[in-house]
């Protein structure tokens, strides 16, 4: 049975409340963005048992030389993203693409070179999360080719109800991570929506899962998940 951990997008390390029902936090910053030793002082006033992933503060692009790579070149990695993933005890790097690097063979050449490089540079999880016309299962495929996941939201993904009314079973996996978005018309998950994605979760077994809420009641939303989700589990 998946161990699941929910819980919200946040730019300040979660509080007392929130971290006294939540185990788990999606951690941005924006510039100026804190030092290392900030953040090493933020992981202290959380639990120790505490997870939390980190999303790069930069969107990687095609440099001048034609490979892929974060803003400020490779020494944005050693610089920032891997003494803040240490400092942070982050137990995944989330790494956003933009639309514009659309699913082409040199595109696709460019990313496998760019998750390797990265992956050699840590041993935190990578969560690759794509915009645009990637497909999910290409972008499941390449990102575990290079030892990634893929940043997965089963609520825009057709096949989620067809799959519980099925119970159709997909192959187990180590770890899941799952981005939830609250955009558009869906301005918040419902109880439907937030059950969708208990079941889901119960038809793509893992060890672990972690799912991330993007919604102006991400908290809230969170908590109500995680007991939906320990109901379905028991």
């Amino acid at each position: 049975m998946t161990e699941a951990f929910a819980g919200g997008y946040v730019e300040q390390p979660p509080g007392p409340k929130y971290a006294a029902s939540l185990r788990f936090a999606e951690l941005g910053v924006r510039p100026p963005l804190p030092k290392p030793q900030t953040l090493a002082r933020w992981r202290k006033t959380m639990p120790d048992d505490f997870l939390c992933s980190l999303v790069a503060p930069w969107v990687p692009s095609i440099a001048t030389d034609g490979s892929l790579n974060f803003e400020g070149g490779s020494d944005a990695l050693d610089s920032w993203i891997v003494p803040a993933l240490q400092a942070i005890h982050a137990s995944a790097l989330v790494i956003k693409t933009s639309p514009e690097l659309t699913p082409s063979r040199r595109n696709k050449e460019r990313l496998a070179a760019f998750l390797q490089k990265t992956a050699e540079l840590t041993t935190t999880d990578i969560v690759w999360s794509p915009s645009g016309l990637w497909e999910p299962e290409e972008s499941s495929q390449i990102a575990e080719e290079y030892g990634a996941l893929v940043a997965m939201d089963p609520l825009q993904d057709p096949d989620v109800l067809h799959h519980q009314s099925s119970g159709i079973q997909t192959a187990p996996r180590d770890t899941h991570y799952l981005r939830l978005r609250a955009m558009g018309v869906r301005s918040r998950f419902s109880e439907d929506s937030l059950h969708n994605v208990a079941h889901w979760l119960t038809t793509h077994e893992a060890k672990r899962a972690y799912i991330a809420l993007h919604s102006p009641r991400a908290f809230t939303e969170a908590c109500r998940l995680q007991d939906i989700v320990g109901a379905v589990r028991d």
